[in-house]
């Protein structure tokens, strides 16, 4: 006995009669939204604002921004760390590695501040250096 051909349509169909049971979890709408806390405002430290999206948020005044700005702690500069850059340049090190270095290390800087801080404090020494190192890398460049 031959079975009767099935069709696209017909395949469906029974697939509308009896879905099919996923071993997954069952699609759940998303969490409605919080309502909106009650968050106590002091004007002039705090403000809502509205953006281009009509959400409002929170922003601080100018007096507010100042007055934690003067409560964080003093943050060492990057010049600070002039020796450890000017080491690491010695040993071969890249301005881009040095500036992940010292990232790493909880001293936040990228590598033209690196460059920055190490060329401002050159000693003639390293000026020299640095040139000898810049006219090997142009001569590589040419050769390749």
């Amino acid at each position: 006995m031959k079975k009767p051909k099935q069709t696209k349509s017909s395949t469906a169909k029974k697939a509308v009669e009896n879905p099919a049971t996923s071993p997954a979890a069952p699609i759940e709408a998303p969490a409605p939204k919080p309502a909106a806390e009650s968050v106590s405002i002091d004007p002039e430290r705090d403000e809502i604002v509205c953006d281009e999206r009509g959400e409002n948020y929170l922003r601080k005044t100018p007096m507010g921004m100042l007055e934690e700005a003067e409560a964080e702690a003093d943050q060492r500069e990057l010049a600070d760390y002039r020796d450890t850059i000017s080491l690491l340049r010695q040993k071969g090190f890249s301005f881009r590695e040095i500036g992940e270095f010292l990232s790493k290390r909880g001293v936040f800087a990228d590598h033209n501040a690196v460059y920055r801080v190490y060329t401002k404090f050159m000693t003639p020494e390293e000026k020299e250096e640095e040139n000898r190192i810049q006219e090997e890398e142009r001569e590589q460049d040419m050769q390749q």
